[in-house]
């Protein structure tokens, strides 16, 4: 998949879509961005959409996967965090 950035507002929000998407689970997906100062800090919000392919082994694992994406994503926030506080 390919994914291009449908709002790029620096620094409030960001937002991207994906197009050309190539995989036998994933219909489409998207997210956005959104950066608030809160006391000299910068507050990230995130918000990740992925919609799903309709088939029945993926309603058997839909479950599996949303709680699989939230996993990885919040790994992936805590490291970004970890490397953003070492500059």
């Amino acid at each position: 998949m390919t994914f291009v950035y449908k709002l790029d507002n620096r620094p409030d929000k960001t937002s991207l879509a994906t197009q050309d998407v190539q995989s036998p689970v994933i219909k489409t997906a998207g997210g956005s961005w959104s950066y608030e100062n809160q006391d000299n800090q910068t507050r990230w919000t995130q918000v990740n959409t992925i919609v799903f392919k309709d088939s029945f082994l993926l309603q058997l694992i839909k479950p599996f996967m949303i709680w699989m994406f939230k996993i990885q994503t919040n790994k992936a926030m805590n490291k970004a965090k970890k490397l953003i506080e070492l500059l």
